[in-house]
C-alpha cells in the first residue's frame, strides 16, 4: 500500500507542474496536490487487513498445539496470543518453516517442546504470519514475501 501512497504522490507532483507550466496558478495546484495527497492517505488508512487466508492456515497447521483462542498448553505448547516471542519476527517466521528445538522462553515462561517444521508455501507463510501477528490482542504489524525469503 505504500507503494500506492508514492504513486499518488507522484501523480500530484506531476499534475502540478504540468499546471502551472500550462498558467495555472501555483496556489491552486499546491491545493489540488495536497487533496490528492490527503485522499491517497486517507484510502490508505482505511484498508483492512484480510486475515482470511492465514486463519485457514493456523486452522490447519497450527491450531492442535496453539489452540483456537492463541493461548497454547501451559507448560507444553507457548502462546502465540500477547506472545513475546513475535516482537522477532525473523525467528518467529524461522520457526514456521523449519520448526524448532530446544528451549525458548515466551512470556517468561520456559518451553521445550519440539515444532515440527510446516510444509507449506512462502504465501501461506506470509497469511498465517500475519494472521498471528494481529490476532488475540496481538498488533504486531504484517510480514511481506520479502521477509520470508530473508528468513530462509
Amino acid at each position: 500500500m505504500k507503494k500506492l501512497g508514492f504513486l499518488f504522490i507522484a501523480v500530484a507532483l506531476v499534475s502540478m507542474t504540468v499546471l502551472t507550466s500550462c498558467g495555472g496558478s501555483t496556489e491552486e495546484t499546491n491545493s489540488q496536490a495536497e487533496e490528492l495527497i490527503n485522499d491517497a492517505n486517507e484510502e490508505e488508512a482505511t484498508v483492512e487487513l484480510d486475515l482470511t487466508k492465514g486463519k485457514e492456515v493456523y486452522e490447519k497447521t497450527c491450531q492442535v498445539c496453539h489452540q483456537a483462542n492463541g493461548e497454547g498448553l501451559a507448560g507444553t505448547f507457548p502462546p502465540l496470543a500477547k506472545s513475546d516471542f513475535l516482537n522477532d519476527k525473523a525467528k518467529s517466521i524461522n520457526s514456521i518453516l523449519n520448526g524448532l528445538t530446544g528451549e525458548i522462553t515466551v512470556n517468561n515462561v520456559v518451553y521445550n517442546t519440539p515444532m515440527a517444521a510446516n510444509n507449506i508455501s512462502d504465501e501461506e507463510t506470509v497469511e498465517v504470519m500475519n494472521y498471528i501477528l494481529n490476532s488475540w490482542g496481538n498488533d504486531l504489524g504484517t510480514v511481506t514475501l520479502e521477509d520470508i525469503v530473508a528468513a530462509k
